[in-house]
């Protein structure tokens, strides 16, 4: 498969077309077509996760305690009222990041995955398109960087893209290669988004 179009596609995942306010429900699944239910209490592969705050609550049972702090808090915090930059919740554990970006044209973006910290991109404003595709061992790595807990690789050939509105998160585990802050095929450039960048390290994960 080679690089997609922007388009209303979603990769490998069930989408409720009934959801609150016109945001489809999103809930993540394996590449073989399965449901990915309790994704992150096991093993599972293929774990990114695409949702909405209005279909947060139903899906709720299913996250893992560090991950459901994390989305919990997505309504809570007055991030209109936060200025740019890190903010703590638990230490090191748990932190985000406020950034404000103009949207990048897709052939100027390196792809990036963490192996330290599960991201969760939750847009405040702005349409952000995200490329995402899993980590298969072939594709071509930029830069590796064990201290920023980033390696950079070239696009892969198979990668989706995912469309981002406000109110919409994206979680990617180590297994999942992404290349955020994308303008859309055809959007105007220098698009400004703004959003926040929870990171959640993986050892709150081993511990449950």
């Amino acid at each position: 498969m080679g690089p997609q179009s922007e388009r209303n596609y979603r990769p490998h995942v069930q989408v409720n077309r009934t959801a609150v306010g016109g945001v489809p429900a999103m809930r993540s699944q394996t590449v073989r077509g399965e449901p990915c239910t309790e994704f992150d209490k096991r093993r599972c592969e293929n774990k990114m996760i695409l949702g909405s705050l209005n279909n947060w609550k139903q899906d709720r049972k299913f996250a893992h305690p560090a991950l459901a702090d994390v989305l919990d808090r997505l309504e809570k915090i007055p991030f209109r009222e936060l200025e740019n930059g890190k903010h703590p919740v638990r230490g090191e554990d748990i932190f985000f990041t406020i950034m404000e970006l103009e949207a990048k044209d897709p052939a100027e973006a390196k792809a990036e995955k963490h192996e330290r910290y599960i991201d969760v991109h939750f847009l405040l404003e702005g349409a952000e398109t995200v490329g995402w595709s899993v980590d298969n061992g072939k594709s071509a790595v930029t830069e590796h960087s064990p201290e920023g807990d980033y390696t950079l690789f070239e696009p892969a050939a198979e990668e989706e893209r995912l469309r981002l509105t406000p109110g919409m998160y994206a979680v990617f585990f180590p297994e999942d290669i992404h290349r955020p802050g994308l303008r859309s095929e055809g959007g105007e450039a220098a698009s400004p988004i703004r959003k926040a960048v929870f990171k959640i390290s993986t050892a709150l994960f081993e511990k449950a």
